[in-house]
C-alpha cells in the first residue's frame, strides 16, 4: 500500500511490483489487441527459428568435403607411387628413333604381352 497526496487529499493506493513477464500477462488479460500482437510476434519468432539450418544437417556438407579431401590426398600418394612405372612405360615411345613393339621386345628381351 502506498499513500499519495493529490489536491490536498490523501489517497491510499495499492502498488504491485511486477517483473516484465508478469506485466505482459496482466496487460494481455486486459487488452485483446495486445494479446493478438503478442501471439503474432510469437509466431514470427517461431517461423524464424524453424528457418534456421539444422546444425546436424549443415555438418553433412563439411563431412563430405573432408572425405573428398582425404580421397584426393590418397590419390595423390597413389599417383606419386605410380609415376616411376608410368614414366618407364612412356620412355620407349618418346625416345628419338623409337622402336615399334616387335623391336622393343627384342631389345628388352621380354615377351610381347609384358609390354601391353
Amino acid at each position: 500500500m502506498q499513500i499519495a497526496a493529490w489536491n490536498n487529499r490523501a489517497y491510499v493506493t495499492e502498488v504491485y511490483h511486477l517483473e516484465k513477464r508478469d506485466s505482459y500477462v496482466v496487460v494481455a488479460r486486459l487488452s485483446p489487441e495486445f494479446t493478438a500482437r503478442l501471439v503474432d510476434r510469437w509466431q514470427e519468432l517461431e517461423e524464424k527459428a524453424s528457418a534456421l539450418p539444422d546444425p546436424i544437417s549443415s555438418a553433412e556438407p563439411a563431412c563430405a568435403w573432408a572425405d573428398q579431401v582425404e580421397r584426393n590426398d590418397r590419390q595423390t600418394v597413389q599417383i606419386a607411387d605410380m609415376r616411376e612405372d608410368v614414366e618407364a612405360h612412356h620412355r620407349p615411345t618418346k625416345a628419338a628413333g623409337s622402336l615399334n613393339i616387335t623391336e622393343a621386345v627384342k631389345t628388352l628381351g621380354v615377351r610381347p604381352k609384358k609390354l601391353l
